[in-house]
């Protein structure tokens, strides 16, 4: 069942500000951090700022031999399943970054002589 349909808005997705959703499974729509940092009202520049102090954090950890710090950081890179984004069937089942996942993002990150000299200044990059 559908967002405005369990909520009686009466309205069709191109009326909607947001995505109409379904309630029980996901539906293939991604968030794009990159369209997020070319936007430029009030709320994206948030969004934007807030992903780039997270990722900020990950490369100060890294660089400061923070390795358990940096690794949970990146092991929170998951789906949300709220939001009913995603590629799951049936049932959301937001799925990420796992333990050894991450553990392995930090190794490769750690290597990085982009991370190592400040080339990378966002993760983004």
């Amino acid at each position: 069942m559908k967002f405005s349909k369990a909520f009686k808005l009466n309205k069709t997705q191109p009326e909607l500000d947001f995505v109409d959703i379904d309630l029980k499974t996901d539906i293939p729509l991604f968030i794009d951090p990159y369209a997020i940092s070319k936007r430029n009202d009030l709320w994206s520049v948030e969004c934007h700022n807030i992903i780039v102090e997270y990722f900020q954090l990950v490369i100060d950890a890294i660089k400061n031999d923070e390795e358990k710090v940096a690794i949970k950081m990146l092991s929170r890179l998951n789906e949300t399943n709220e939001t009913h984004l995603g590629f799951s069937t049936g049932k959301s089942q937001g799925k990420g970054v796992s333990g050894t996942q991450s553990a392995l993002l930090y190794k490769k990150l750690k290597e990085s002589s982009a991370v190592k000299t400040g080339f990378i200044t966002e993760l983004s990059d």
